[in-house]
């Protein structure tokens, strides 16, 4: 009989013989639920590697792309928001339902930290498997922000000293290893009503850096396309209809490493007014930039190999391929609404509110609805919210940040 392999019996030959290399490359295979909430309670040698910033940045190399689901009910919006995950089984089939994510302890973190008067919030942004919150508008904390993880539990909040304006970017920079946070505000300028002034901040420092001034904003909802050392975002749509922005440059780049801003024209579409401005979503896929136009029911999108040309790759019918999940008294749905949130496999997951979440086969040109496993499908009333952000799991701790401390003053 096969003898089994026991931790801490050096007898046995256990995993308390395995080197440190060829533990962590067994650990790794290890869901990062697992890891942090069981491995890691194993003993202290595989808390250490479990806890290390060097295991949690090698185990998110390894991590593929997913997404997370935010939904608070609208009579709950003080006592209870839900998380949902993609299973991670690897079955095509499974990847149509997902999980609730309940951490008790982001919970308990999240009630003592933010009081009741700042609950209600939304997520807006993810890097590498921390989710960056931001109070709703009619929050009375409109200076705070928070920042947690959502396999760990952990959660930061931090105040800082802008009244108006709002967080469009939270990315790392590989080469200085560090995380930053990208904040714009209008600076109220008699020449042009929508100059943005642009500060950035260093997870572990407290203070915001001022970098420049731009003659307009970035799109608020919606997180930048990280590709490489650079964001790109859609540019304010309010600023088209002034004469300080054009569709030349209605994309606005920033250089992670240069921290420069740059501007790159969006595909040529029918009309350039600002109702169509706002049909146009940016995604990443494959490495490449991607440009999706909503034009009612169709779909159009293009990629971008070299930075303001644009080729097209898909003419999509929404109407046709979605109108089994409306009612016929609905008539056509106009798909103004709809967000493109992240491709994989060739597989396009969107949201389209009020409705649900659902996966595009760009190939097949089929589409599916993701369900919650085992619970009744979603169901939707004027003002409950529903949100979906691209996700990695990560196992990186918010300590390394600011160890000890749960509240931090940004000035």
């Amino acid at each position: 009989m096969q003898r089994q392999l026991r931790v801490g019996n050096r007898n046995d030959r256990g995993f308390e013989c395995c080197p440190d290399d060829l533990l962590i490359q067994i650990l790794s295979c290890v869901p990062a639920e697992r890891l942090w909430w069981s491995c890691r309670l194993v003993c202290k040698r595989w808390n250490a590697l479990i806890s290390s910033p060097s295991f949690a940045q090698s185990y998110l190399q390894q991590s593929p792309p997913t997404f997370f689901v935010f939904f608070r009910l609208l009579h709950q919006w003080l006592d209870q928001m839900d998380f949902f995950l993609p299973h991670d089984d690897g079955d095509d089939k499974a990847a149509l339902f997902i999980k609730r994510a309940f951490n008790g302890s982001l919970a308990a973190r999240w009630k003592h930290q933010t009081r009741a008067r700042a609950r209600a919030v939304v997520p807006v942004a993810s890097c590498n498997g921390l989710v960056l919150f931001k109070p709703c508008m009619y929050s009375r904390a409109k200076v705070e922000f928070y920042i947690g993880n959502l396999i760990t539990g952990e959660l930061i909040t931090m105040k800082h000293r802008f009244v108006r304006g709002y967080i469009c970017g939270f990315f790392y920079h590989p080469s200085r290893q560090e995380y930053k946070l990208l904040h714009c505000h209008r600076t109220d300028s008699t020449g042009n009503p929508f100059e943005c002034e642009y500060t950035i901040l260093t997870l572990g420092s407290t203070r915001w850096r001022t970098l420049r001034n731009l003659p307009c904003g970035v799109r608020q909802g919606s997180p930048p396309v990280t590709l490489g050392d650079t964001l790109y975002w859609m540019t304010e749509d309010l600023c088209f209809s002034t004469p300080h922005t054009k569709c030349e440059n209605s994309i606005t780049t920033f250089s992670i490493n240069s921290e420069e801003f740059h501007t790159m024209s969006h595909p040529s579409i029918q009309s350039e007014s600002i109702q169509c401005h706002r049909r146009l979503n940016l995604l990443a896929m494959d490495g490449r930039l991607t440009c999706w136009y909503l034009s009612g029911q169709v779909v159009h999108a293009w990629v971008s190999e070299v930075p303001g040309n644009w080729t097209l790759i898909y003419n999509l019918d929404f109407n046709g391929k979605f109108g089994s999940y409306f009612s016929p008294r609905d008539g056509s749905q106009d798909n103004y609404d709809v967000r493109p949130v992240l491709i994989r496999d060739e597989k396009l997951t969107l949201v389209w509110p009020r409705t649900g979440v659902f996966r595009y086969d760009l190939l097949k040109n089929t589409v599916e609805k993701i369900e919650l496993e085992e619970i009744y499908p979603f169901h939707y009333r004027e003002g409950d919210l529903l949100l979906v952000t691209c996700y990695t799991k990560s196992l990186i701790s918010l300590s390394n940040f600011y160890p000890g401390l749960s509240e931090i003053i940004i000035r």
